[in-house]
């Protein structure tokens, strides 16, 4: 706790530093770009109209990554403030409250949540049709996702049909993740289960996750292909 307030304490003493050269050099960062727009416009109300007037369609797209300032913005331009509703409301966000993974640069479920109640006119179209999946993948996503608490109900279905069975490994490490993938490709092409190692792919999140993976392929002989 008191290493807390102790790294508080010195990041408040560094941010009024940064501002202030920021403010010598005329210069403003990314989080200034909102903030200090939100600030104008909430201000001076006739040059958000004038916004408003430019801009009078908005399509957001990945909303679910939107930060608090980012969708004030989008409330501003698209409806106004308490006092002034002089926005035209045409707003379409495209997003999905499941995928959302970056609350750690303040993004949140919760501007999903709002935004029928920021705007009551909004038309909700699901869209719950998964083109890539088959239903087995989708239905243990579901059964994971669906523990989260602010989110909104929906059920993916696929016309792919059922598929395989999802087969899980928990691996004590990187390596031992690797060598299983490794072995796993060697299995399937002894039992003719697939003709070729072409046949594989193998998916990960980060580049810094393929250096095992490949390192098990090498000592196990299997060539490969890294794409992306």
């Amino acid at each position: 706790e008191q290493a807390a307030k102790y790294i508080e304490e010195v990041a408040a003493r560094v941010y009024k530093v940064y501002q202030k050269l920021l403010r010598a050099n005329n210069s403003v960062d990314f989080d200034d770009l909102l903030l200090l727009t939100e600030q104008l416009w909430r201000r001076d109300l006739d040059v958000l109209h004038r916004y408003q007037l430019r801009w009078q369609y908005i399509h957001v797209d990945e909303f679910q990554d939107c930060n608090l300032p980012q969708y004030k913005l989008i409330r501003l331009l698209g409806y106004g403030t308490s006092d002034r509703h002089e926005g035209l409301g045409n707003v379409c966000v495209v997003g999905d409250d499941d995928q959302m993974i970056y609350s750690w640069r303040g993004a949140s479920s919760e501007n999903v949540l709002r935004f029928e109640e920021d705007f009551p006119r909004t038309k909700i179209v699901m869209l719950e049709q998964n083109y890539r999946s088959t239903q087995s993948i989708l239905d243990a996503a579901q059964n994971v996702v669906r523990r989260n608490r602010s989110r909104k109900d929906k059920k993916l279905w696929t016309a792919l049909g059922s598929g395989e069975k999802i087969m899980v490994y928990e691996a004590y490490n990187e390596e031992e993740e690797g060598l299983f993938a490794a072995r796993e490709i060697t299995r399937l092409l002894a039992r003719g289960d697939i003709e070729k190692r072409g046949d594989v792919a193998v998916m990960y999140r980060t580049n810094a996750q393929s250096r095992a993976i490949e390192e098990q392929f090498l000592r196990a002989n299997i060539p490969y292909k890294v794409i992306g």
